[in-house]
């Protein structure tokens, strides 16, 4: 694949669109998103195929890449981009490494992690700036300050997302009884434990429209 195409579809892959429509649909285990132009035949067969694999299931969080897809950006640069299924199903990292795709999105200290083991990675392009990964917890628990943490229960996810959270208590010296979780909040809002891992886009939206104050 040439250089500029890799270029082209990271601009791509980055840029940032919040809402789509209902335009995808499954056809062989492949997410398709229909662009809005008509390919000629002719056109079909003179563009680039690429296997790209999100991070996780479909949601608001990859809404560029599918906007691109509708739009017709790839296919613009010579592309057709095949937006693969994803989630606990299909981790991202096995499935470059069995070729069952050729551009994958993993987090930072995962993709750090999995390179240590072969030095086989290219990290082509960092396409957020700051992670959306929080520690949230209650007041009525206990919780208003860092320090508070100590001793509390915490859920951390059983992927490697929990890194980052670990990291951080190791840094703020914090000794906390560690609950692995599964995708869920249920815990949180029963007070099964006091302090869990969140994406600013998910799970923490999740937590306040079950009805918690955010302050």
């Amino acid at each position: 694949m040439h250089s500029r195409q890799i270029i082209y579809l990271i601009i791509a892959l980055m840029i940032a669109v919040f809402f789509f429509t209902g335009c995808r649909k499954e056809k062989n285990g492949q997410l398709e998103i229909t662009p809005e132009k008509t390919d000629s035949p002719e056109k079909k067969t003179s563009l680039f195929t690429i296997r790209y694999r999100p991070v996780w299931t479909a949601q608001a969080e990859f809404a560029g890449v599918y906007i691109a897809q509708k739009k017709g950006f790839y296919y613009d640069k010579g592309l057709n981009v095949i937006i693969q299924p994803s989630g606990i199903n299909y981790p991202p990292y096995e499935n470059l490494q069995q070729g069952y795709s050729d551009i994958v999105q993993m987090s930072l200290l995962t993709a750090l992690k999995r390179d240590a083991e072969k030095g086989n990675l290219i990290n082509l392009a960092q396409i957020t700036q700051r992670t959306s990964l929080m520690l949230v917890g209650k007041k009525s628990r206990g919780i208003n300050s860092i320090p508070d943490f100590e001793g509390k229960k915490i859920g951390l996810w059983k992927t490697d997302d929990r890194l980052l959270s670990l990291i951080f208590l190791q840094q703020n010296k914090l000794n906390m009884n560690i609950v692995d979780l599964d995708i869920t909040i249920n815990l949180f809002l029963k007070d099964g434990i006091d302090v869990m891992n969140v994406m600013r886009y998910n799970e923490y939206h999740q937590i306040l429209q079950a009805g918690i104050d955010p302050e």
